[in-house]
């Protein structure tokens, strides 16, 4: 079904040692990926909705205002409100409409000119960023801890101030809030002999950013004075981009804390914070591979950050941990909320900072990789003999495929952006209450070679129940009812359709299975009326088993008692 099939159990780790150990290891847990891929299949669904914001042959440039001879060459995006799941509704519930929801999001794209956009998530409301001197190489953002919608964006770009005129590459920071770009930011040239910027990433609370070079460098910078003021003004509408960037302010506060070198010295590839932001996880890949495997003479690595970065030489002493001496490609690597993820031509491979983990085996080449919301992982990849190019939004921990869509033939996908992950809910629901909040909604932005963005919003939780009920799938029903936190009456009341729908198909030892998870819910009088029939009493005595005295009414207890003589 065009979905990954199993995850390895096993710690197929291996360390740099015994060479031809390492290698034998490496090759079983490919092997027994591929052996595995032939038994099992992820079921699809479509647990997300498509939002194509622009559309078609370069729409999203015509969209933002930019030239029409301009090449889109970064992006990324930024949740600046998380939308909170239903989960206090009742099932009964699920198949009203719902209100449409509001995205409230930040995209940031930057183009061949030097240019850079900041948006809404409907791509509403074009604020220019000042632009470099060259091409802007990459984006990321994040939002800032403890503020309502302010997000700081990081941008790298070229720039022509050497000292013999070659260009050379900015860092900048940008403060960005409620109405767009507030005219305060920070940059810093950076150094010649790192090389050219090849991966960037920023901290979940804004208050960092790491960039990864050609070079195989891995570098730290600071970014915490960059705030918002309040008495900052936003620009003017109509301003040009020579009068935004003399009318802004720039901040001397960007420092570089720190950086560390892959062993290998292969370009860095990608970067990502941890959580928590104790590691940083990065992954190389050579510039020009030799043999089939690709990824071969690179390496994924974890970092331990200082806990204290303001102390003086905090970062001084760096040291890489080396998890794999197999690389990933470029924007193929993210963390999930709990392991970094990579995506390679064999399947996907998870990392923890002190070693490695299990592995999803699938074929195809992967061009794009996002870990977005609570588990779910989408991958870009494309396929030579069908050639088609597809993204899938993949469940890892439920072992389903939440979503897929295939590119318009032509267009492959760039890159993949998507809101903050989270830690994955536990693999199994039963419907035992929780008194924690319902987890947030997530969102995906597929950027497509040909110049278009299209995001992905993920339905509610009635909203994906309705779709369940109508394939009659209630045991999935009730996972996805767990994983949102529904009331215990509600996750109940799927046990009885279940139990309904297999007393339909006459299926009365599961039918009764699924009424005994209801006692205390649902009226024993309900279920005891369809087993009154002689052929049906065992099954109506499997039921009563947990039934208690203190279940029952007046009017039941002869019916209990008759049921329990026989």
């Amino acid at each position: 079904r065009g979905g990954p099939h199993t995850r390895s159990n096993a710690k197929h780790a291996h360390r740099r040692g015994d060479g031809s150990t390492n290698k034998k290891r490496a090759t079983a847990a490919r092997t027994e990926c591929r052996t595995d891929r032939m038994k099992l299949s992820w079921r699809r669904f479509a647990f997300f909705k498509k939002d194509a914001l622009a559309e078609g042959e370069g729409a999203l440039g015509a969209a933002l205002g930019l030239p029409e001879e301009a090449v889109v060459t970064c992006s990324c995006l930024v949740e600046t409100a998380p939308r909170r799941d239903v989960g206090d509704i009742l099932v009964a519930e699920a198949a009203e409409p719902e209100a449409k929801v509001e995205i409230r999001a930040l995209v940031v794209v930057g183009d061949d000119g030097g240019r850079v956009v900041t948006c809404g998530g409907r791509l509403e409301g074009a604020s220019y960023l000042p632009p470099f001197g060259g091409r802007a190489l990459l984006a990321a953002g994040a939002r800032f801890s403890g503020d309502a919608s302010d997000c700081c964006v990081a941008a790298i770009g070229e720039d022509s101030r050497g000292a013999d005129g070659a260009a050379t590459h900015v860092l900048r920071c940008f403060a960005v809030g409620a109405r767009g770009f507030e005219g305060l930011f920070s940059e810093l040239l950076l150094e010649d002999v790192l090389g050219i910027p090849t991966a960037l990433a920023v901290r979940g609370d804004g208050g960092a950013a790491a960039a990864g070079f050609a070079t195989g460098v891995v570098a730290f910078y600071g970014l915490d004075a960059i705030r918002p003021a309040s008495a900052q003004q936003a620009p003017k509408k109509g301003m040009t981009l020579g009068a935004l960037a003399a009318s802004t302010k720039r901040s001397a506060s960007l420092v570089k804390l720190g950086s560390v070198a892959a062993p290998s010295g292969a370009p860095a590839a990608c970067v990502a914070f941890t959580t928590d932001a104790r590691h940083c996880f990065f992954g190389t890949r050579l510039a020009h591979p030799t043999g089939d495997d690709v990824d071969a003479g690179g390496e994924v690595c974890a970092v331990r950050l200082p806990e204290d970065e303001r102390k003086r030489g905090a970062y001084a002493n760096l040291a890489p941990r080396v998890l794999d001496d197999r690389g990933c490609g470029p924007r193929c690597g993210a963390f999930d909320g709990s392991e970094f993820v990579v995506a390679r031509r064999d399947g996907l491979y998870f990392y923890t900072p002190e070693d490695r983990g299990g592995a999803l085996g699938f074929d195809g080449d992967k061009t794009a990789l996002a870990c977005v919301g609570a588990g779910y992982v989408a991958v870009a990849s494309s396929h030579e003999k069908s050639r088609r190019n597809e993204v899938h939004v993949y469940d890892v921990a439920r072992r389903r495929v939440a979503h897929m869509y295939r590119l318009p033939a032509g267009g492959a996908c760039v890159a993949l952006h998507g809101t903050p992950p989270s830690k994955p809910p536990p693999s199994d629901g039963d419907g035992v209450s929780s008194t924690a909040p319902p987890p947030f909604l997530c969102s995906v932005l597929v950027e497509a070679s040909n110049g278009s963005l299209v995001r992905f919003d993920e339905k509610p939780t009635p909203e994906k129940l309705d779709v369940l009920f109508r394939m009659n799938m209630f045991a999935t029903a009730i996972q996805v009812g767990a994983a949102a936190r529904l009331r215990p009456c509600a996750i109940m009341e799927i046990y009885k359709m279940y139990g309904d729908h297999l007393y339909k198909k006459c299926d009365w030892t599961g039918a009764v299975e699924q009424y005994a998870r209801t006692v205390g819910h649902v009226e024993p009088s309900y279920v005891i009326r369809r087993f009154l029939d002689a052929a049906k009493i065992g099954h109506l005595a499997t039921y009563l088993e947990p039934v208690s005295y203190t279940h029952l009414r007046a009017h039941e207890t002869l019916r209990y008692l008759v049921c329990r003589l026989l």
